[in-house]
């Protein structure tokens, strides 16, 4: 990796340099990263490094864009119009880079259907605002629908889309990431985590109304839990990216940016990345529905309900298909969210904060 430059600016949105592919080719990664909270800026950085970059990247999760561009092209290629499901934990992975890259185009094509494929367009260039309001629409239901923790990254997607240039979403897709965490940690460490988040929580109440959610908390606490895995991607990723772009303008969390760069030359290629470990010896499957009943307290994105995944719990591999079988796991897995519940008071005082804040 060779530096080309390196700034950091006032208000704490840091570049962190420009990355090299390799020296056969003139493709180059700018670097930025991005911190938790807001910052104050005069102007929009990335519509401004994205006017220099063939393509942006944002760490924002890709499950719902793999979800819609499937659908698309099977829409235009097969001429079917029932949706893709994912059923696999590897169908959740972006076959072709374009799966999770998002443009202009292919956001009318989602929205419009078939009319789209006639040559109609429905983003009225004519009335700008009112394509503004269609567009951010089109791309909270056909592209990105979660909440990033890294606010600037959820303003950022559509000034980036706006720039005409292709836009990839690339974190790892939160099912990949829950499972890869649920494998890698013990149940009694969960437990601990979860005894040690609540107990965080509720010493932080009892002095401050300042928002904090299970959420944060966890990432702050053990950030050595959920940012090896996700550094590795998000570099794999990266690179991917750069093979197929010849400049790229990346925004990541602030946290990442450092990995990333450590991790550049050697990131393994995007299935290594993603792959899931064997569950620890000896546990059982009630054991790994339990540990992602305290990722889903502790996360709150509610991954597993998505109407697309077939299955809610691929982590599994259950065998039968059949529905009642299904519905057993499904209300043993209730039983195991009611189980790690975040203490009413508690609960009651995090959802006060994020009104105030809201």
């Amino acid at each position: 990796m060779s530096w080309t430059r390196a700034r950091y600016l006032s208000n704490s949105l840091a570049a962190h340099g420009v990355l090299q592919v390799t020296p056969s080719r003139l493709a180059q990664v700018q670097l930025n990263a991005v911190p938790i909270h807001s910052f104050d800026s005069t102007t929009d950085p990335i519509t401004t490094d994205a006017a220099q970059t063939e393509a942006v990247f944002l760490q924002l999760d890709p499950l719902l864009c793999i979800h819609k561009i499937r659908t698309l092209a099977r829409r235009i290629v097969e001429n079917k119009t029932s949706p893709v499901h994912i059923n696999h934990l590897t169908d959740c992975m972006p076959q072709a880079l374009a799966e999770c890259t998002v443009t202009v185009q292919n956001l009318e094509m989602m929205a419009q259907g078939e009319q789209f494929v006639q040559g109609q367009s429905i983003f009225n260039v004519k009335d700008p605002e009112q394509m503004t309001s269609d567009i951010l629409a089109t791309l909270q239901e056909h592209a990105y629908n979660s909440e990033s923790r890294w606010h600037y990254l959820n303003m950022a997607l559509f000034p980036a889309v706006m720039t005409r240039k292709p836009v990839i979403l690339g974190d790892i897709p939160e099912p990949v990431l829950r499972c890869i965490v649920a494998n890698t940690v013990s149940i009694a460490e969960m437990r601990d985590v979860f005894a040690r988040v609540v107990s965080v929580l509720q010493h932080h109440y009892k002095h401050s109304t300042e928002l904090l959610t299970p959420s944060d908390a966890f990432q702050d606490l053990y950030p050595h839990i959920l940012s090896p895995p996700r550094d590795c991607y998000l570099a794999s990723m990266l690179r991917w990216t750069a093979s197929v772009h010849s400049s790229v303008s990346a925004w990541v969390g602030v946290q990442h940016a450092g990995p990333v760069t450590d991790l550049w030359e050697k990131a393994p290629d995007l299935s290594e990345s993603a792959k899931v470990p064997e569950r620890k010896a000896g546990e059982s499957d009630s054991d790994l529905l339990e540990k992602h009943a305290i990722l889903e307290v502790l996360i709150g994105s509610e991954t597993w309900s998505q109407s697309f995944l077939r299955s809610p719990f691929p982590y599994l591999a259950l065998a039968s298909t059949d529905p009642m079988e299904w519905e057993k796991w499904r209300q043993h897995y209730e039983t195991q969210l009611e189980a790690v519940e975040v203490p009413e008071e508690l609960a009651r005082q995090v959802q006060e904060a994020i009104g105030k804040s809201s």
